[in-house]
This record gives C-alpha cells, structure tokens and sequence, in this order.
C-alpha cells in the first residue's frame, strides 16, 4: 500500500529537559519522528513550547518531518491538537492520522489503519491496542478499559477510544478541528466530542486490530506513580462527564449542562489547589487514607502499608467523590431520554457507581500482593 497519502499530525509539549519524564517522552517522540522519516511518511508536529535541543533534533531529522510552532494566542492542549489536525487537512493528503508521538509502535501499523478509508469501507478508524494490561501502566489500563466500557454503554461502539489514535478521511478533519469546547472541555475531549459527533451523524467508525506496545520506559517510568495516577484518574471524569453532557445537548437541555457545568469547574479548581499540595509536600498519610480502621485505597497505585506519599489532604479524595455525584446527576438526567434504550442507561449507571468499588477491585485482582 502507497503512503504518498497518508499524512501523520501530532503535538508535543516538552518543556523542562530536567523533568524525567519529558526526558522519557521526548526520547520516544524522537524515535517515532526518525521511524516516520523512514518510511516516507509526512509528520507534521505541533509544538507547544518543548526544550531547545529537543526541537533540535526534531527539525534535522528528515525533509518528511515538519516542525510547526503552536499558535501563541491559543495555548493548550486542546487548541494544539485542533492546530495540527488543521495543519493535516490542508497538507491535501487524503488520509490524516492523529496520534501522540511517543507512541512509536503506531508508525509500523499505518497501512493496517488506513486501509479501511482507502477501499471506503469506513469514514473514521479507531485502532484497537488489545489487551492493555501487558504493557500498560497498572492505572492507565484499568482507567482506560474502563472508559472504553463507557464509551461503549453510550454508543453501543465497541471501539479502543482511550487509544486517542483517530484516522480519518480528510472531508471528516472538520469535526476535529471545527470543535468547540465550550462547555465540554478543552482538552482530551477535543477528540472524543467530535468522534461522538461523528457517531450521532452516522458516519462509519471502524475498529482494527494493531500490534502496539506500550514503550516499556515510559511504562516502567509511570506505574505507581502518584502524579500519573491521579492524572488518569482526572483524565476519566473529564472525558466522561464532556460525553455525557454533550449527549444532553442533543436533546435541547442546555440549562442543565450550564448547572452541571459550574459545579464541575468549581470542584476542578479545588482539586488543582490539592494537587499542587500533592506534589510539593511530602509527608505520611496512613492515617488519612485509612478508613474505619480498614486499609482502604483512595487512589489506585497506593500500597498503603509501606509508602510515604506527597500531602493528599481529604479533599482530594472528596473532589472524586463530587465528580462522581456529578455524574450520577447526569445518569438521572440521561434516563429520562427515550433515545437511549434501558440497556445502556443500566450499563452507564453502573459503571459511575463502580468507582467507588475501584480500590476493591485492584484488591481482588491481588495487584499489590
């Protein structure tokens, strides 16, 4: 299969070459970028403000690799990715492929990606990763599984969406870049909302199979880390609860969206107070994450007997607790909607309410044993 129309867009955001993991990610985005010069495929990467000799290195690579600055009036992740899938659609290729460039096993699986687009069996293609507990972070794969049974109890699409790997034909770019986040979220959500939009169009979302491996440093790196424990977890609630409301949107009940809104950004602001206390200040918490006397996790990724751990004050804890009450709110307003069949609104329901059970269920599977 020819590659002359296919065209790879992606982001970065490397700012600190001290930090191990920009370290870690930037190395991977390096080796994805020479792989993808390679095998004469165009890269375009949008860069949102990374470390010099990263940049560097990026933009001596090869004529296929193009480096573009992030636009300054629109800073973010959100905004960049929007940038990139524009800058893909206006390469003219016909085939535009998004994904994080510290995934360098994607690259080896383009053709298996795009086939489907090129013999107009499909309009979008999400890949599937497989089984995500074999090279994935503990965290990520039990939160990421997770989302994609959401996704599934909202759409009835058994499709990987947690991969954020979309390939696209280039008439279909504009639901991505053409996204307002507005309400929903600019971040992650810039590549579920659309897709979920996309869905309710009619379009023809595809899943195939691909042989990817999550790098083992950057697994190795951040399992059991606290920062990216909680990042996974914040990552979920954001993602669902935009999905969620956006689906509320469908049917005209935009006052209910403006309410949930506003108490979800205030409980979003409370929690980044608690998490920068999180990474600053070291003491213990066994106390604190102790519950009635029994050794309960508050947060996957603890093992509660024999680690000290950044400050988590009960408010962090609490801050889960109101994204969940938020989301159960929106349970109850989406099971009032005929337009979505008892089936899915059971499924949806218990998965909000299996959150709090996730401790438990990391437990059972004897994760820390």
């Amino acid at each position: 299969m020819s590659l002359d129309d296919v065209v790879l867009v992606a982001t970065t955001y490397f700012p600190n070459e001290n930090s191990q993991s920009d370290k870690v990610r930037s190395d991977l985005s390096l080796r994805t970028a020479k792989l993808a010069q390679q095998k004469g495929i165009e890269l375009y990467v949008v860069d949102g403000g990374s470390y010099n000799s990263f940049v560097d290195e990026l933009m001596s690579i090869g004529d296929k690799i193009h480096y573009i600055k992030q636009d300054e009036s629109s800073p973010g992740m959100g905004p960049g990715k929007r940038q990139a899938i524009r800058t893909g659609f206006d390469s003219q290729k016909k085939f535009i492929v998004v994904f994080d460039l510290e995934k360098p096993s994607v690259v080896d699986e383009i053709e298996k990606m795009v086939e489907p687009l090129q013999n107009n069996s499909a309009d979008i293609v999400v890949p599937n990763r497989g089984d995500l507990a074999k090279t994935y972070p503990v965290t990520q794969a039990f939160e990421e599984t997770i989302g994609n049974k959401f996704w599934r109890a909202l759409t009835g699409a058994d499709l990987d969406v947690w991969s954020g790997i979309r390939t696209m034909k280039r008439e279909h770019a504009h639901y991505f870049y053409e996204y307002d986040p507005k309400g929903y979220g600019d971040a992650w959500n810039t590549l579920f909302i659309p897709l979920l939009d996309a869905v309710r169009n009619k379009l023809v979302i595809s899943s195939v199979d691909i042989d990817y491996n999550h790098a083992t440093e950057q697994s190795s790196h951040e399992n059991l880390n606290l920062l990216f424990d909680i990042k996974r977890k914040t990552q979920f609630y954001h993602i669902t609860l935009g999905l969620l409301a956006r689906c509320l949107s469908y049917h005209g009940a935009e006052k209910n969206i403006e309410h949930l809104q506003n108490r979800f950004v205030s409980a979003f602001n409370e929690f980044y107070r608690d998490y920068h206390e999180v990474i600053n200040n070291l003491q213990k918490i066994y106390d604190i994450l102790t519950m009635k006397g029994k050794k309960e996790l508050f947060f996957p990724g603890f093992e509660i007997a024999s680690e000290l751990f950044s400050g988590i004050s009960y408010n962090a804890y609490l801050y889960n607790l109101e994204l969940l009450t938020r989301g159960i709110e929106l349970i109850e307003q989406i099971s009032k909607l005929e337009a979505i069949d008892a089936g899915r609104k059971r499924e949806l329901g218990e998965l909000f309410i299996s959150m709090t059970g996730l401790p438990r269920a990391y437990k059972m599977e004897k994760i820390f044993a």
